[in-house]
């Protein structure tokens, strides 16, 4: 998916910050930090009553 994308966005991407919170209202508490190091992208999630973080995959962040 992230091979994908077109090399504008993926300099957009490179210039953003190390860590990125995204939240939009919704009925369930749901909260994505997408994390950059280095050249790695690592995404970690919280949602519902699961306060304990979990990884997640590209595909998954796009649909939360």
């Amino acid at each position: 998916m992230y091979a994908e994308i077109d090399a504008a966005t993926k300099q957009r991407i490179a210039i953003l910050p190390s860590r990125v919170k995204v939240a939009k209202k919704h009925d369930q508490y749901s909260l994505t930090v997408f994390i950059k190091k280095g050249m790695g992208l690592f995404i970690r999630g919280v949602s519902g009553d699961n306060q304990e973080p979990v990884e997640l995959l590209f595909e998954d962040a796009l649909t939360r």
